[in-house]
């Protein structure tokens, strides 16, 4: 993904995807222990409540939100005009969230219960095949080989969605404007502007949205 044109408009657009990327995250963690989350409780009590017991879909759907938040967070210290390491884990983490994250949520919504070991090793391969890519494979391939993970993601969410229609209707349009917030982004491109808006900001905007989308559907659901 071509970077040149960013600057401090686009360091803010990183920082509203990150503010994004955490509070999905938080309300998809908390959300199994809403009962048992109480005003003024210690800190870590909550981490405890949070990560113990048994581990659902919402944790698959977290790891989405985890990897956007590195990307969104690095993004915004690199162009801010912070260098070094940091553009490193950008570039890196950027190529990830573009071949897993909406395959992972896709995953998230295939399997809504209790994490099992298919959903564990299937959420396992797709992140960590989409690290081996950005760091191994040419990024032509890797145009090619996010089309084939995102439709693979849309399509799990799509068939979820069909197969909740009924019972979960509301959800199920917030659920469809994500992904195809989502998708849409493939259209974007980074060059440029639109309407005043650099294309590179926008990207982080309509990820944004989608995610919140995706994330309000998931718990509504789920």
């Amino acid at each position: 993904m071509d970077m040149s044109e960013g600057g401090l408009s686009t360091s803010f657009a990183d920082l509203v995807l990150l503010a994004v990327s955490v509070d999905c995250g938080r309300r998809l963690l908390q959300n199994r222990f809403r009962a048992n989350l109480r005003p003024g409780m210690d800190m870590c009590v909550r981490l405890q409540l949070i990560f113990s017991g048994r581990k659902s879909g919402k944790h698959i759907a977290a790891t989405a939100c985890a990897i956007g938040a590195i990307t969104a967070g690095a993004g915004a210290l690199r162009f801010a005009g912070i260098h070094g390491p940091v553009k490193i884990i950008h570039n890196v983490f950027t190529d990830v969230s573009t071949l897993s994250s909406c395959l992972v949520y896709g995953l998230a919504f295939h399997y809504p219960g209790d994490l099992t070991n298919v959903a564990l090793w299937s959420t396992a391969l797709a992140v960590l095949g989409s690290i081996g890519a950005s760091l191994y494979i040419p990024f032509p391939i890797q145009e090619m080989l996010a089309g084939v993970t995102g439709t693979i993601g849309a399509g799990l969410i799509a068939h979820r969605c069909y197969t909740e229609r009924k019972r979960s209707p509301r959800p199920v349009v917030y659920a469809l404007a994500g992904l195809g917030l989502m998708m849409s982004c493939a259209g974007i491109g980074t060059r440029g502007s639109i309407g005043g808006i650099l294309r590179i900001d926008l990207i982080s905007y309509v990820v944004a949205g989608g995610m919140y989308l995706l994330t309000w559907a998931y718990t509504s659901m789920f």
